[in-house]
């Protein structure tokens, strides 16, 4: 009775949490009520543009729409769809770049009492064609940037329009009913069968999950909220909705094409209030920032989809306002968030990880064993999500959604099993204790290791093949794949990851390729994974032979790339990619390029120039650039830059010694 009691205080508390922050909004905040999700997204939509219709709604580097213009396009791309499909319910595919298109259609297709099942354009274009064809969509919405893949992987066999070029439509609004119950939409996660699986929610449910946002984040008409990822991404929806479902202002950034270090510019620039991070994208940008930077706007930041550490909570304390809260949230694309947990900066973590919180109203965690029993207090379980208010299931996989989906104690309620692995303690918060399955999540994405496997073992080159995600040394995950050869000999490493980008997105192409004799098995033959070596940080075998690098700059540049890249050595025409690098760990790079040679170096300049050379001469470029010196004297200078950095460097750290011994 007293653990329960003292749960009930913990969740009370951390209901209110932000309520008692100093860090509040200019208006007063407007609680989302329980009955406010008994309607549709439109619905609560058009509310909004009648309540404020000339605030500013989305703001892109293009774009600057007030709610009345952003909703003027919306009704035109809904009464479009309307016009070629009618009004009955259905999936309707997006296939969008970022910005206001994309979030415009998302919009314009619930509408039209549609299905939107976002499409990610950059993604493989086999991976893009098997998600339209499993969805059934007969209409696909694009933009001119993606319209001509959109018409090859349609293939003439589904309609397609470009929503940049609706013209003479009625901007009225469309009207059609819609019950909270209606499908909204269909997001494809990676799947353990070797396919992605379509996971498939209601209005009721997208309302509720935006109600707990609102309510935990005080969100209200003067909010500014950032969109860091890709509309296609489940861990989108929160921004997406709650930021135009509550009149404030929705900011989209593609960290792909502008990356990490001009986040800080603009998040300063544009004033934003809210800021959602993956954990792993949070921790690279925290290490592009100087030790003096503050970003003073932001009053809520939530971090989550990954294991978040204490160092991370450091990182916040150090680098966000005093009245700035951090939260973290636990979810997964089928239950969205069903826990949370809230710092302030007098908050003391005291274990190395933190916990993944109190629960989220309406959304019960119970813990099972292997019979499936629930556990108590501080047992190992797996972790189950109650509720009224979680996803319907997998779309067209019946079999899959019995799996994993299990009837409550009525119709509405379902049980959804996680595969994750948690522990309660006695105050009623939860501690994440691992993976039950082999499922992970690697820079914010969920991804079944069971598909990448399934995509390697076809190629007639791979005889077994195991795919784990371990960590780098500095603590984030990365995917390593285990391979014993077949037959004909293993390809390098530039022809391997060249053959996985045609069928599996970037994300999920392992960083590292380590090749086997054989792989270790358990007593019951089975593949033993504890057993498997970690990687050797070995330079992989590339299509180009390995270059030295010769003159002192080179070298520099050479134990920079080492150092980020975690691989020995570096050669001179070394690929940034093909050494497992990736869009995070460049922004780290470059951070570190700019600070030991204090020069300007862009983060789309790497992925267009990746080897060291390249960024050699940029160095030595960007320094001759205005200087009115020789190629032979800034040469000099870069030298004896980067080693006076680092003779700073390492006075601070026999500094640093000398207190400590004090």
């Amino acid at each position: 009775m007293e653990n329960t009691s003292s749960a009930n205080q913990n969740i009370k508390l951390s209901d209110r949490f932000i309520q008692h922050q100093k860090a509040q909004p200019k208006n007063d905040f407007i609680r989302f009520e329980k009955e406010d999700i008994e309607q549709s997204i439109p619905e609560r939509f058009e509310k909004q543009v009648i309540k404020y219709p000339e605030r500013l709604a989305v703001k892109t580097k293009d774009h600057e729409l007030t709610y009345d213009s952003f909703n003027k396009i919306v009704n035109s791309i809904a009464l479009d769809i309307l016009n070629h499909r009618g009004p009955n319910e259905e999936p309707v595919a997006l296939l969008f770049g970022e910005g206001v298109p994309a979030i415009a259609a998302v919009y314009g297709t619930l509408k039209a009492g549609k299905i939107y099942v976002p499409l990610q354009s950059s993604h493989p274009k086999e991976r893009i064609t098997y998600m339209l064809k499993d969805s059934k969509a007969k209409l696909l919405l694009t933009d001119e940037e993606s319209f001509s893949t959109a018409r090859e992987i349609a293939e003439n066999k589904i309609q397609v329009i470009n929503v940049e070029q609706i013209h003479d439509t009625s901007t009225e609004n469309p009207g059609v009913p819609i019950s909270p119950d209606r499908g909204a939409y269909i997001i494809y996660t990676s799947g353990s069968t070797g396919q992605p699986k379509g996971v498939y929610s209601t209005h009721r449910n997208l309302l509720h999950n935006t109600m707990l946002y609102t309510n935990d984040a005080h969100i209200c008409v003067d909010d500014r909220q950032s969109l860091l990822r890709s509309y296609s991404f489940n861990g989108a929806l929160k921004d997406i909705f709650a930021s135009l479902l509550n009149g404030a202002s929705l900011f989209p950034f593609d960290l792909q094409k502008e990356g990490m270090i001009e986040l800080k510019n603009w998040l300063i620039r544009e004033k934003i209030t809210l800021c959602c991070f993956v954990a792993t994208a949070f921790r690279h940008f925290m290490n592009t920032l100087n030790d003096s930077d503050v970003l003073p706007h932001v009053r809520v930041i939530l971090v989550g989809a990954e294991a978040i550490y204490r160092s991370d909570v450091e990182l916040y304390k150090k680098h966000f306002s005093k009245d700035c809260v951090y939260f973290s949230g636990f979810g997964t694309s089928e239950t969205l968030v069903s826990r949370r947990y809230f710092i302030n900066k007098e908050t003391q973590i005291e274990t190395p990880k933190v916990p993944m919180g109190y629960p989220s109203q309406n959304k019960e965690i119970i813990l099972l064993d292997e019979e499936g029993k629930k556990v108590g207090f501080n047992t190992i379980g797996e972790i189950a999500v109650k509720s009224h208010y979680i996803s319907l299931g997998y779309w067209d996989k019946s079999e899959l959604t019995r799996e994993r989906f299990i009837l409550g104690e009525s119709d509405e309620e379902r049980i959804y099993m996680t595969g994750d692995l948690g522990l309660m303690m006695p105050d009623g918060c939860l501690m994440h204790m691992g993976r039950r399955d082999f499922q992970v999540k690697v820079r914010g994405h969920r991804i079944e290791i069971a598909e990448i496997e399934a995509t390697l073992i076809e190629m007639e080159f791979v005889k077994e093949v195991c795919v784990m995600a371990q960590p780098d040394k500095h603590g984030n995950q990365r995917l390593v794949a285990y391979i014993v050869p077949g037959a004909k000999d293993i390809p390098n490493v530039t022809a391997l990851r060249a053959i996985l980008s045609n069928k599996l997105p970037e994300h999920m192409i392992p960083s590292i390729f380590m090749i086997m004799q054989s792989l270790p098995l358990t007593s019951d033959s089975k593949i033993n994974r504890r057993a498997l070596p970690s990687p050797d940080g070995k330079r992989p075998q590339l299509a180009n032979p390995f270059i030295s690098p010769e003159t002192p700059l080179e070298k520099k540049v050479a134990d920079i790339w080492s150092e980020v890249l975690d691989v020995n050595p570096v050669g001179l025409d070394d690929n940034f990619l093909e050494l497992g690098g990736n869009s995070l760990l460049a922004t780290s790079l470059v951070s570190r390029i700019i600070n030991a040679f204090n020069v300007e170096i862009s983060y789309k300049k790497l992925f267009q120039s990746p080897t060291v050379a390249d960024m050699t001469e940029m160095i030595t470029q960007n320094k001759l650039e205005g200087s009115g010196k020789g190629v032979e004297d800034i040469l000099v200078e870069l030298e004896s830059i980067s080693e006076d950095k680092a003779k700073q460097m390492l006075d601070a750290e026999l500094d640093k010694s000398d207190d400590k011994q004090l």
